[in-house]
Parts: structure tokens; sequence; C-alpha cells
């Protein structure tokens, strides 16, 4: 029987690999709410601000995902630039890969997870979902900031970057099933913590779309791959909803 041929080569380094789970992991999954809220807290209180509480959490989400992102490609710089030099030699493919190849996985991912749902409960869009389409309404450009770029990069670096890279050298599988897992868990997790066991349902379109980033990553050998396909399906889903 002939032996598969593993073309994918990025490895973490025991630093990046220690930080990405003592700092990244936690910082995301835990801290990262506590600290975003903090500092709009603070800068309401300290500039006096007046704002609803869909302006607060647009601007929570924004110091969130803000902070995730610089703190990932702080710990992950090596790692950024290695893959950024190889994006540069082989920008055309990769890009192609990303925003139209693996876009369409993307979108029969997300179909497939949906009809799934449907077969469980009545309605097909998570709690995540319904909140991301009532901020979009108060500060569209934002919100499309944040949703369309900041969030793809921070979550990329943390599931694919720092899970799945990780988890690959030891077991392909188990880093597909992981890191895709978690995916879709930190969609839910603020109604699952806050009571609503049935929202759990709603990560397996989430899920369907961390397995395809994953393989963009894993085909492509590059994490602006998967980078790319976050970013055109966040950005298209945005406006499809702006049209709406």
């Amino acid at each position: 029987m002939r032996k598969r041929i593993d073309r994918f080569t990025r490895r973490l380094s025991n630093q990046e690999l220690v930080l990405g789970c003592v700092i990244l992991l936690p910082l995301f999954f835990y801290c990262n709410s506590y600290i975003g809220t903090a500092i709009v807290k603070w800068t309401i209180l300290t500039f006096d601000l007046s704002v609803t509480s869909n302006t607060a959490t647009i601007w929570l989400n924004f110091a969130a995902d803000l902070i995730t992102a610089l703190v990932a490609m702080i710990i992950l710089r090596k790692f950024i630039k290695r893959q950024w030099k190889d994006f540069m030699k082989n920008k055309v493919s990769i890009i192609v890969a990303g925003c139209l190849v693996g876009y369409f996985f993307t979108i029969c991912g997300n179909a497939l997870g949906n009809s799934i749902v449907k077969l469980f409960v009545d309605k097909s869009t998570s709690v995540n979902q319904q909140q991301i389409e009532s901020l979009t309404k108060n500060i569209p450009v934002l919100m499309f900031f944040v949703t369309g770029f900041l969030a793809p990069v921070g979550e990329e670096l943390i599931f694919r970057g720092v899970i799945f890279t990780g988890l690959r050298k030891y077991n392909r599988v188990l880093a597909y099933v992981v890191s895709a897992f978690l995916f879709g868990f930190i969609h839910v997790m603020s109604s699952v913590f806050a009571g609503n066991i049935g929202e759990m349902i709603q990560m397996i379109p989430y899920m369907c779309s961390g397995l395809v980033f994953a393989y963009v990553y894993e085909s492509t050998d590059n994490i602006w791959g998967s980078i790319l396909t976050h970013m055109t399906n966040n950005i298209v889903a945005m406006v499809v909803l702006f049209l709406m």
C-alpha cells in the first residue's frame, strides 16, 4: 500500500505553542470578555458617554477582537511572517483557493449544517447570528470591519494557527475534530453558559465551517488561505445582511 505524502509543513515552535496555550487560549475563551468589558466601561465613564446597550456591545466586540488579534500576532509573529513570505510567492493560487474554492466549500458546509439543525429544532439561526444582525443595524460600518476583517484574523490564528497546528503533528483527525468543535463552541458559549443548553445544536454549522477552514489551511499549507476563506464568508454574509 502506497504511503500518503504529507505536504503540510507548518509547525509551531515550543515557545509559540506554550504561549498560545497558556496566554492566547485563556484570553480568548475566558478573559477576553472581561478585559473588553473593562475597557469599554472605562471609556464610557472616563469620557462620560451616553450610549445604548447595543452600542456598548459593539464596542465591546471591537475591543475583544482587537485584543485577541494583537496578542495572537505578537505571540505568533514568526509563524505569521514565515507564511506571509510563502503567500507572496504563491499568492494567486492561495487567493483562488481561499476566496473561491474555500468559500464554495463553506457554503456547502453551512447548508449541510443548517439542514442537520433543522432536523432537531425549528429555527436554524443561532443566538449569536441574531445578535450580529441586531448589532449591524446600529453601527453597520464598525460591525462590517469587526466581522469581516478583525474576527477572522484572530479566530484563524487561534483555531487553525494554534489548535489545529499544535495537534496535527500528533493526529490529523484529532486536529480537525478538536479545532472545529472549539470553533463551534465559542460561537454558542455565551448562550450555553447562560443556561440555554439547547443552543449547543447551533454549533453544527460553525463546526462545518471550521472543518472547511482547516482543510483550506492544510491544503494550501498557509494560514492566509483559511483567513481569506473566513473573511470572504463573513464579508459576503454582511453584504447580504445590508441588502436585506
